[in-house]
């Protein structure tokens, strides 16, 4: 920026001086030619007024030559003189330009670059404002408090003011909104304190490309995006295994036990644990270190269970952690014991002469330097590499209980390290564990996912979690009534065997009610599986399968079938006919098996893609903090997928209340169970969308399954009785007239009163004539085998 801005001024001020001396000159040579024009006249004063001795054809400034060159037209008679006046203006060039260009040009000229250098002025001058991102509290006395420090100390190097230190960010939303309000309100040097705001902070640089961002990352994370970092864009990142190295060799120096706190893979590997024994035992060969693992930085119920196991090792006489805050240390300074500083902050200023040696992180160092950067014009999209080599590590005051000579040894190492000499902590003879050699690179360090074999491993602590399973009394009324839907279904399905010959059951087909009923105990099973107790991937993943494809049998059916109604229906009435065919199984089951299929397809993306599983949720639906309880979840691919597959429900559903209002016309008894069809329809249609849209404004867990079970029982149980309950109840009890509207039969051909179908005398309303009703039979069981009665 800086070589833009001097570049910038350089260009204009050539073009001004240009300008100018094109107008100077143009003017100079103007003022001569009025001049020698006055002498010509003066030469001769019998000349005709009315014609010029020297005629000014034309002037020119020529791009290469830059000179101003006029050419005259001399009558003969005056030749002599016209050679004998002085003049400077060199002859016989054309210039066929009026001079209101020329002055226009320049104008012009020297109006842009007075803009270009007042914006460039104005760019090189614009003040600096800094804006901080911290993810915790910067009274922590830790990480976050010393990286505050740092900005307050870059703000005394500017000598700025207006800058922001803003705490708590610890989301992507959260830092990215308030990224964008501070760049609204003038702020330009954006500082990230840890690496969870990389994302927020790298999508805000894109939207913001007149600010210059500073992210923090670390050697595990971020680590593949840095290279595709933006033009605006900086990082920074510590090194993390040398300052652990040299607070071991500390200790090694004043104890010859300690305990050490940390979280242990998969969130920090087990370098800072290797690299202080490493510098514990190249001080003292008989240094002991015992650690516990907390799966966290910050959690200080682990960190507390921690303190409990290694206060049963009674030769520990100091303590330290790679955790965010003094939690761990606390307690053993309350003993009477020591500790050291390992999270940047001299502890000693807080707990006195109890704390050996504190490693003091110094953050000016780097936002200095790039405040610095942007100060000078000169932005880099550079990686900062924080080290003792830099200044960026320091020692804090040594305590009265270090001995002069340790803190001799020490300074010695302390030196290495500012040389960035790395063999000083990648290079021991432990490291044969694991490798094939004693030194080892900086990346093999952070990798180390196991502790040496000298070290004392206590494991991990959590602390104990409790099942709540407080909905035991629900579960168990679903799963009861669920077992009765199973045992009703598989009752249905050998009673229709049973009566398979009746009019009831024959006009349907067996084949349509046995599907209606496997339907039925789909949707029982998914309920079932919905409330057992122990949970399982199978059992998650089951319930949904069993759920859509028993809704799709009950739903698919009936709207297949009432499909076919509808279109023989109308066929009766368009043609005149008497003649009515059955609607056959194969046609059925055919347009059955492509909703299956779509079904299966969208139930297998889930699968597949969605990751559904079962997980122990910790004080999910206000139960304790350490409390659970056992839920299948998944992905949001799954999420999306689900949505989609209760959209392809309630399509069905919207069709299926369609084509059940179109036939709510159709009377005839061969087909009156579409009736039962669109009662169903219209039940289940009614219940699912009152149900979900109240879904949405309830976020306990436990109470989303209670209401899906209770609908669920609900719309099936009832389909299972409405459409096959109501069959069996014709068989047992017969009715004479079902009370229907004869509207539609007016249109058929007219046929004796009393008549069936076939136009045989028939005395009972509620049957067809022995030849008709064989004839319908027959055609159900083979649609082949008669030619009176077909389904097109």
């Amino acid at each position: 920026m800086k070589f833009h801005y001097l570049s910038t001024r350089v260009f204009v001020c050539v073009n001004i001086f240009i300008a100018s001396h094109q107008v100077l000159m143009f003017y100079s040579y103007r003022y001569q030619l009025n001049l020698l024009r006055v002498k010509l006249k003066s030469e001769a004063e019998d000349l005709d007024p009315h014609q010029t001795p020297c005629l000014l054809k034309s002037v020119k400034m020529l791009d290469t030559s830059q000179v101003l060159v006029i050419q005259f037209n001399v009558s003969s008679q005056y030749q002599d003189v016209f050679e004998s006046v002085p003049r400077d203006i060199p002859p016989n060039i054309t210039y066929d330009k009026p001079l209101n260009q020329l002055i226009s040009r320049s104008v012009v000229f020297i109006i842009i670059g007075t803009l270009l250098l007042g914006t460039t002025e104005a760019q090189q001058q614009a003040p600096i404002r800094m804006g901080v991102l911290l993810e915790g509290s910067l009274r922590d006395l830790a990480s976050n408090y010393v990286i505050n420090k740092g900005a307050g100390e870059t703000e005394a190097f500017l000598n700025t003011s207006g800058n922001l230190v803003v705490e708590d960010i610890s989301t992507y939303d959260l830092a990215y909104s308030t990224i964008s309000d501070m760049a609204d309100r003038g702020f330009n040097y954006f500082i990230t304190g840890a690496d969870s705001q990389f994302d927020a902070a790298y999508d805000a640089a894109g939207d913001h490309p007149e600010c210059f961002f500073l992210v923090a990352v670390n050697d595990h994370t971020n680590q593949e995006r840095l290279p595709s970092l933006r033009k605006n864009m900086a990082s920074f990142r510590r090194d993390l295994v040398a300052p652990f190295y040299l607070l071991g060799y500390i200790a090694g120096k004043v104890s010859t036990s300690v305990g050490f706190v940390v979280p242990g893979p998969p969130v920090e590997n087990y370098y800072s644990v290797n690299a202080f024994f490493n510098g514990a035992r190249a001080s003292n060969a008989i240094f002991n270190l015992s650690v516990v693992s907390t799966s966290s930085y910050n959690d200080h119920d682990t960190a507390l269970g921690a303190i409990n196991i290694l206060e049963q090792d009674q030769a520990i006489t100091a303590v330290t952690q790679s955790q965010d805050d003094m939690l761990v240390s606390e307690h053993y300074l309350a003993r009477g014991l020591n500790a050291f500083g390992s999270n940047g902050f001299a502890q000693d200023i807080r707990y006195g002469s109890r704390i050996f040696q504190s490693i003091v992180y110094d953050y000016s160092t780097i936002f200095s330097h790039f405040a610095q950067l942007i100060k000078d014009g000169n932005w880099q999209s550079t990686h900062y590499y924080a080290t003792f080599a830099n200044g960026f590590y320091q020692l804090s005051d040594y305590s009265y209980l270090v001995p002069a000579e340790a803190q001799a040894d020490i300074a010695l190492v302390f030196n290495k390290l500012v040389n960035n000499e790395t063999d000083t902590y990648c290079c021991s003879a432990n490291n044969l564990e694991f490798f094939d050699a004693q030194c080892v690179s900086y990346h093999d360090m952070l990798d180390m996912e196991e502790m040496y074999s000298s070290v004392t491993n206590y494991g991990y602590y959590a602390v104990p979690t409790t099942e709540v399973y407080d909905t035991a009394g629900v579960n168990n009324t679903f799963l009861a009534v669920s077992s009765i839907q199973i045992l009703c279904g598989l009752i249905a399905i050998v009673a229709c065997i049973i009566f398979r010959n009746k009019l009831p059951i024959a006009y349907s087909n067996i084949l349509f009610c046995f599907g209606l009923a496997l339907g039925a105990i789909l949707v029982a099973v998914a309920i079932l599986l919905w409330n057992l107790h122990e949970k399982n991937r199978g059992i998650c993943v089951s319930r949904i399968w069993m759920a859509s494809l028993g809704y799709t049998f009950i739903i698919g059916l009936m709207i297949v079938k009432n499909t076919r109604i509808y279109y023989k229906f109308e066929e009766l009435l368009r043609k005149k006919s008497d003649k009515i065919s059955p609607i056959t199984p194969d046609r059925v089951y055919s347009w059955l098996s492509v909703l299956l299929i779509i079904d299966v397809i969208l139930l297998a993306i889930y699968t597949g893609t969605g990751d559904p599983n079962k997980i122990d949720s910790l004080g999910l639906d206000g139960i304790g903090k350490y409390e659970y309880t056992q839920n299948c979840v998944n992905n949001l691919n799954g999420d999306i997928t689900l949505y989609i597959i209760l959209v392809y429900h309630g399509l069905q559903l919207l069709y299926g209340c369609y084509i059940s209002w179109r036939t709510r016309r159709v009377d005839l008894e061969e087909f009156e169970e579409t009736h039962e069809f669109s009662t169903v329809t219209y039940l289940i249609s009614f219940t699912t969308f009152i149900v979900v849209p109240l879904m949405a404004g309830i976020t306990s867990q436990r109470s989303r399954d209670a209401i899906i079970s209770s609908v669920a029982i609900f719309t099936s149980f009832s389909s299972l009785l409405i459409l096959l309950g109501s069959k069996f109840w014709k068989i047992y009890n017969p009715i004479q007239d079902d009370g229907l509207p004869k509207i539609a039969l007016d249109k058929l051909p007219a046929k004796p009163k009393g008549h069936g179908i076939s136009g045989v005398k028939n005395t009972n309303t509620n049957a067809v004539s022995e030849y008709s009703r064989n004839q319908f039979l027959t055609a159900v069981a083979n649609p082949t085998g008669s030619s009176a009665m077909f389904d097109d």
